[in-house]
Parts: C-alpha cells; structure tokens; sequence
C-alpha cells in the first residue's frame, strides 16, 4: 500500500511538474503578447500622429494654395483692368490725334487763303 502511495504521489510531483512547465510557458507566452500589444499600440499611436500631422499639412496646404489662387486671381482682375484703361487711353490719343490733324489741316487752308488774299 505505501509503495503504491509512493507511486501516486511521484505521478502528482511529475504531474505537477508538467503543470509547472505548462504555467511557465503560459506566461511566457503572456508576457510576449503583452510586449507585441504594447508594440502595436506604440506604432498605432505613431500612425495617428503622423495622420495628423499630415492632415494640418494638408490644410496648411489648401489655404496656401487658395490664397496664391485669390491673388492670381486678383492679378488677373488687375491684368484686364490696366488693358482696359490701356485701350480707353490709346482710343484718347487716336481722338486727339485727329483733331489735331483735322487743326492742323484748317490751319494750312487758312495758310493758303491768307497768302491768296495777300
């Protein structure tokens, strides 16, 4: 009877050795999942960041980019208005011009009638 006490309780140390092995790896393996969560946590707390970052460029971006688009715009605007004034100013000039050619064209006749009357 004690031998076979003996023998049950060297089946419960090797049973309770393998339970041991078993915890061992169990936490072994727990502490490896804990570290790659950690480690996935990390990098996705990095890819927010770097999303946001990348979003205030983006909007940073699109308010360069139309406020440079406002003032083409703008340039543009003030392109066509000097044009405009351009054109009124040599219509003007061409006016002048030929008032000052049909004067000057009056003054030769009355040139030519004054010397006639003399």
């Amino acid at each position: 009877r004690i031998r076979g006490l003996e023998d049950e309780v060297e089946k419960l140390a090797q049973a309770l050795s393998e339970r041991d092995r078993q915890l061992a790896a169990a936490r072994k393996d727990l502490k490896a999942a804990k570290a790659d969560a950690a480690s996935v946590s990390k990098a996705q707390k990095s890819a927010e960041a770097a999303a946001e970052r990348a979003a205030r460029e983006k909007a940073v971006a699109a308010d360069a980019a139309a406020a440079r688009e406002a003032g083409l715009r703008e340039q543009l605007a003030e392109a066509g208005r000097a044009d405009k004034e351009r054109g009124r100013r040599d219509a003007e000039a061409r006016a002048r011009d030929v008032r000052l050619a049909r004067a000057l064209e009056e003054v030769d006749k009355y040139k030519a009638l004054l010397s006639d009357v003399r």
